[in-house]
């Protein structure tokens, strides 16, 4: 009715008055009037250091202060399946991809705040190399899963959740797609799976319009790594007694190649592109930016660097470490100007066994684009995660 009002309470908490009064036969209400900013005994956890978080918790509708921020040395985390990582810093989000053999992998989303795991991204599929692009806003996942005449990857817009399918034609006894880095905002390079022993397109793909071409070809499981300024594409062609590597500049399109005469897997480039690491059973190979030899580290068939990766803001690398006797550090860091050991990052022994010549598997190695953190994959499951010292 005209005129009539009355009192309700509000807030958070129902601690706070609210008036209203009936206006043309409607009610009209005045702002809640409540000292409460928060509902009693929420909790309120936000990132702190490296990889530590705090917590603060609401009482009598205020906030309390924030505990002391817990900044381990180091989390484990259990990822059944996992293969690769990448981190998204304006996210606190860490993605993994998981590859199944009945094609039920994932592409997780760790959260670096509440260490708990978020929904996935993707499901369904079997998911290998993943990429976020320069702008912090995209991923690309490689997806070992192929049908009679296609294989694929995945593009994930990271502000919507939303993602899409970007498929090829088969080659010759090819099989899925096995890694895919961005080169520019809309361009990346992919990397494919053969079934049996074989080569396989390496392709262009423009990511606006999902048309692809072959730039060359390369042997099957070839491992793509770009460097932090964008300029290079490493890649580490596997299954060859030659250990063909080599590196692609994104702006001249152009290749130049090498070879650890041991077979490769993997392979890592400094931030510049002048200096590239290759591990083999043979040792880790440190080439420089003209594809020259400088040394090698480790010793055959004895203790020898397994996963190396370049900071993208120092002149310093990180070696997985495996050893036959057990005795070498799992995780160390090295200068890129001296090639001599700084400092470690894991001293202990036994997170690493030899890979047998595969690539995304233990000792698979990335650093956030800060160059704070640092990613190993370790066992069959483990995902660990350290501050670089950085």
């Amino acid at each position: 009715m005209d005129g009539a009002s009355d009192s309700l309470v509000c807030g958070p908490n129902g601690r706070g008055t609210q008036s209203r009064t009936c206006d043309s036969g409607a009610w009209t209400a005045s702002a809640c009037m409540d000292a409460d900013v928060c509902t009693d005994e929420a909790v309120e956890t936000r990132h702190c250091g490296v990889l530590g978080r705090q917590s603060r918790e609401c009482k009598t509708g205020q906030w309390g202060d924030y505990d002391v921020c817990d900044a381990p040395a180091s989390l484990s985390l259990q990822v059944t399946g996992r293969r690769d990582m990448v981190h998204d810093a304006r996210r606190n989000l860490l993605y993994i991809t998981t590859s199944e053999t009945n094609g039920s992998g994932l592409v997780h989303v760790y959260n670096l705040v509440t260490r708990q795991f978020d929904s996935p991204l993707l499901t369904g599929g079997s998911f290998v190399g993943i990429d976020l692009s320069p702008d912090g806003n995209g991923l690309l996942v490689a997806d070992a899963g192929y049908t009679e005449t296609k294989n694929w990857i995945h593009q994930i817009d990271l502000t919507t959740g939303e993602s899409k399918k970007i498929e090829f034609s088969l080659d010759f006894y090819e099989g899925g797609t096995f890694t895919a880095v961005y080169t520019s905002a809309t361009e990346a390079l992919v990397s494919s799976t053969f079934r049996g022993s074989g080569s396989v397109p390496l392709r262009k793909v423009n990511l606006t319009d999902g048309t692809a071409r072959s730039i060359r070809n390369v042997r099957q499981n070839t491992m793509l790594a770009p460097s932090a300024d964008g300029s290079t594409v490493a890649y580490a062609e596997s299954n060859i007694s030659s250990g063909a590597w080599g590196r692609f500049k994104v702006d001249a399109q152009t290749f130049a190649g090498s070879g650890t005469d041991w077979f490769v897997y993997e392979i890592a480039v400094s931030r510049q592109a002048s200096q590239y690491a290759v591990p083999t059973y043979g040792g880790l190979f440190i080439y420089d930016s003209a594809l020259k030899l400088q040394t090698t580290l480790g010793q055959y068939a004895d203790t020898l660097p397994i996963g190396a990766v370049y900071s993208p803001i120092a002149d310093e690398f990180y070696l997985a470490w495996y050893s036959y006797n057990d005795r070498a550090p799992s995780i160390d860091v090295y200068s890129a100007t001296t090639l001599t050991k700084q400092r470690d990052i894991e001293p202990g022994t036994g997170l690493f066994d030899w890979t047998g010549n595969h690539a995304f598997g233990n000792g698979r190695m990335r650093v956030s684009r800060d160059g704070r953190l640092l990613f190993a994959t370790s066992g069959s499951d483990r995902v660990v995660i350290y501050p670089t010292g950085l």
